[in-house]
């Protein structure tokens, strides 16, 4: 059963790994234009559950830029930041979102081919790479796990055959 929780869940965080990290190397040969920061900030959200409350932060960031005169919004401040949000490393993203205020200038690298597409900082920060060790350790821990509960299975079946 478990196999079937991290199979695809390692694989999904490989494939969005090598993806962030694909169009990170290709952003850095993106066209650029300047756009203008329209929200930059953390927020805390607070959550309760059964009687215990907690507040969590968050970034939040937006920027506009305008191609062949219609306006464009874009969110990504660089490739991976999903990809470590999602795996509860919010540092990076916090950090790249306390470079920037609302109203600020800033150079947006755009896909030429998908105009939405863009970025503020190209390239791949190396804390990207991470995303390979937590699909792989998924993935190993899933199928140590099935091994083990496997082997269990076996001796409980093999004790039944010898009580019988």
């Amino acid at each position: 059963m478990i196999l079937y929780l991290t199979i695809p869940l390692g694989l999904f965080i490989l494939i969005k790994t090598f993806l962030e990290i694909k169009k990170g190397k290709a952003s850095q040969q993106w066209k650029t234009i300047e756009g203008i920061v329209t929200h930059a900030g953390i927020m805390g959200l607070k959550s309760s559950s059964k009687g215990t409350s907690s507040t969590s932060q968050h970034a939040y960031f937006q920027y506009e830029y305008n191609i062949d005169g219609e306006k464009i919004l874009g969110a990504r401040i660089f490739f991976g930041d999903f990809l470590l949000t999602m795996l509860q490393i919010r540092k990076p993203a916090m950090q790249a979102v306390l470079e920037y205020t609302p109203e600020q200038t800033v150079t947006v690298y755009y896909n030429p081919s998908k105009p939405a597409e863009s970025v503020l900082q190209p390239g791949v920060r190396q804390v990207v790479y991470w995303g390979y060790a937590v699909g792989v350790g998924i993935l190993v821990a899933g199928f140590i796990y099935a091994f083990i509960a496997g082997a269990q299975q076996a001796d409980l079946y093999a004790v039944s055959l010898l009580l019988s």
